[in-house]
């Protein structure tokens, strides 16, 4: 008994001498593992977003399955990173553009978004596009199907 409580009163010691950030293993010092975390990352600005240069890669057409890309310029990037974006369409509904992360030019550039999914009717559909503290909108005319009906094209 004397024995268990000898024991039991070096563990309680042990444990009171550690602190949290030490390990109990002749309390050394925890060392952190991973990459270190970035302080203040630069926050991704560029001074005009133009969407009036921008272009559809495809023609869309009602309730047919679409797949594009849009390419819009910027300039004065700042060289900062971006997070990916994923916008969904507007007035006709049923797509989707998505902006992969990555990072600003200095300068000028110009980003991809890829566009897909199923337009819910003909019309226009309108993405908002924000990145680097601009907004811009784009719109992608959605078409009626062609009908052909007994050699009559309407």
């Amino acid at each position: 008994m004397k024995g268990r409580l000898i024991i039991f009163s070096f563990f309680v010691l042990l444990c009171y001498s550690c602190h949290k950030e030490y390990s109990c293993e002749s309390c050394r010092p925890v060392m952190p593992t991973g990459p270190p975390i970035p302080q203040n990352p630069p926050t991704p600005a560029i001074s005009d977003l133009n969407c009036g240069s921008g272009s559809f890669s495809a023609v869309a057409i009602e309730a047919t399955p679409y797949s594009g890309q849009y390419n819009i310029s910027y300039s004065g990037g700042n060289g900062a990173a971006f997070k990916a974006d994923t916008i969904r369409s507007t007035g006709v509904t049923g797509l989707l553009a998505i902006l992969v992360a990555g990072t600003l030019a200095n300068g000028n550039g110009s980003l991809t978004y890829q566009i897909s999914g199923t337009p819910a009717r003909a019309g226009n559909a309108i993405f908002l596009i924000t990145i680097g503290g601009k907004t811009c909108t784009t719109t992608l005319q959605i078409d009626q199907p062609i009908v052909v009906l007994n050699g009559i094209i309407k």
